[in-house]
C-alpha cells in the first residue's frame, strides 16, 4: 500500500513504531486488568477529575449514546447546543431514543454569544445541557470555562462532548464544574478508532441510578463492578486499549501543558501560511485541534481534498454536509511533526499554482525555525 501521512481531524497519523504496543493479550488476565486501571487514572488526571471513567468499545459517537442513555431522563427537556454536524448529533441521539430537546445553533463563522447560551441554560426548561467542546467539522472551540461563569442554574447536568478537544483544549473537569465528558482514543490520544470513554461525575451516576435505561451493551452499571478490579463486561477492543494506555503515559511524561502549547503553536503557524495562500479560517472561536479553511472562491466544489491527497501524499478531510467542497479541514494531533507539516505546505503551495493560484506561502526562515523544533510526539518515547 502507498504510504500517506494523515493531517485529518482523526484518525490520525500513527508512526510504525508505536504498533508493537498494540499488544496481543487476552482481556482476562492481570497483565489486561493493570492497563485498564492505569488507563483510568491517566484519564483522571488528563481532566482533572475524580470522577467515575469508564472505557467503552466503540467510536466516540458510542459514548455519546451511552451518556444520553445512562444521564437523560425520559421526563426531562434537554438543551443542545450546537455549531456543526456534530452538535447536532447529540439531538439525533436523543432523538432515536425518544428523548426531548432543544437545539440551539450557534453560526461558526459568528463569535459565540455565551450570554445568551447562559441565560438559556438559565431559563429553568432544561433537566441538561449537551454542549461539543470542539466541533470539527467547524473548527469551533466552546468557551466552557466562560459559559460555566455566568450560568447561575446549578440543577442543570451539563454533558460535554470532548471528543475533537481531549489532550488539545484543556478541560478541568471538576473545578468547571462539568458532570459527564465523554472522549475516545482516535485524536489526540493518538490511537485507532475503537475505543471510547466517559467520565461521570457523582452526581450523574445518582441521577443514571434512579432512571429507566435504554441500553443493553452501553448501561454503564453493567461496567461499575468490573472496571473496580480492571475488568471489562464485554471484549474490549485489546490491541487499542494497550496503544492508547501507552500513549496516555507518554503524553503523561511529556506533560499536558507542553502538549497543549505545541497544538497551538502549529496550528496558528500553519493558519498563517494557510492564509497567505488565499485560504481563510472558518470559525470566528477556532480550536488548534482542527483547522477548518474556506478554500479560495474559484476552487469550491472541485474535489480539492481528492487533489490534495494525490498531488501532495498527505490526506487532508473535506468538509461535511453543507461546507462540503467548501473548505480543506486538517489536524496535528500530536504524531506529526513540524517538518511533516512545512514539507505539507511546500507541496501545498505547488499544487495551487498547477490550479491557478501562483501564490508563494510565507514561510520564511522564523517559521522554518519553528517547524524544525517540534519534532514527532510519541515516537521519540517508543
Amino acid at each position: 500500500m502507498k504510504r500517506e501521512i494523515l493531517l485529518t481531524p482523526g484518525p490520525v497519523n500513527i508512526p510504525n513504531e508505536l504498533w508493537r504496543y498494540a499488544a496481543s493479550m487476552h482481556h482476562r488476565t492481570d497483565e489486561f486488568r493493570a492497563i485498564v486501571q492505569d488507563a483510568i487514572g491517566s484519564l483522571q488526571r488528563l481532566l482533572a477529575t475524580n470522577a467515575h471513567v469508564y472505557l467503552l468499545t466503540s467510536s466516540g459517537t458510542g459514548a455519546m449514546e451511552a451518556a444520553a442513555a445512562n444521564f437523560v431522563s425520559d421526563d426531562e427537556l434537554v438543551l443542545v447546543v450546537s455549531s456543526g454536524k456534530f452538535g447536532d448529533r447529540w439531538g439525533e441521539i436523543l432523538s432515536a431514543q425518544g428523548k426531548h430537546f432543544e437545539l440551539m445553533r450557534l453560526p461558526a463563522d459568528e463569535r459565540i454569544d455565551v450570554d445568551s447560551v447562559a441565560a438559556e441554560i438559565d431559563s429553568g426548561k432544561y433537566g441538561s445541557a449537551m454542549l461539543t467542546h470542539v466541533e470539527s467539522s467547524t473548527g469551533t472551540l466552546f468557551p466552557l470555562q466562560e459559559l460555566k461563569s455566568k450560568v447561575s442554574n446549578d440543577e442543570v447536568l451539563f454533558i460535554v462532548d470532548s471528543i475533537a478537544s481531549i489532550g488539545v483544549e484543556e478541560l478541568e473537569m471538576d473545578s468547571l464544574g462539568i458532570d459527564v465528558v465523554v472522549g475516545c482514543s482516535q485524536k489526540a490520544l493518538a490511537s485507532p478508532a475503537g475505543v471510547s470513554f466517559i467520565a461521570a461525575s457523582g452526581r450523574a451516576l445518582k441521577k443514571a441510578s434512579g432512571g429507566k435505561k435504554r441500553a443493553y451493551y452501553f448501561d454503564l452499571t453493567r461496567y461499575t463492578d468490573e472496571f473496580k478490579v480492571g475488568d471489562t463486561p464485554f471484549t474490549p477492543a485489546v490491541q487499542t486499549f494497550c496503544l492508547m494506555h501507552h500513549n496516555l503515559k507518554a503524553l503523561e511524561r511529556i506533560g499536558w501543558d507542553n502538549t497543549r502549547e505545541r497544538h497551538r503553536a502549529i496550528a496558528s503557524e500553519f493558519v498563517r501560511i494557510a492564509e497567505g495562500m488565499g485560504f481563510e479560517e472558518l470559525s470566528r472561536n477556532p480550536s488548534s485541534a482542527v483547522q477548518a479553511l474556506r478554500l479560495p472562491r474559484r476552487l469550491e466544489g472541485k474535489g480539492f481534498a481528492a487533489a490534495v491527497r494525490e498531488g501532495t501524499g498527505y490526506v487532508v478531510a473535506d468538509g461535511q454536509g453543507a461546507l462540503k467542497g467548501k473548505i480543506m479541514r486538517t489536524g496535528y494531533l500530536g504524531l506529526v511533526g513540524g517538518e511533516a507539516v512545512l514539507d505539507f505546505v511546500e507541496k501545498l503551495a505547488r499544487l495551487m499554482a498547477t490550479l491557478g493560484y501562483d501564490t508563494e506561502p510565507a514561510i520564511g526562515n522564523e517559521a522554518r525555525e519553528k517547524f524544525s523544533f517540534y519534532k514527532p510526539l510519541l515516537s521519540r518515547l517508543a
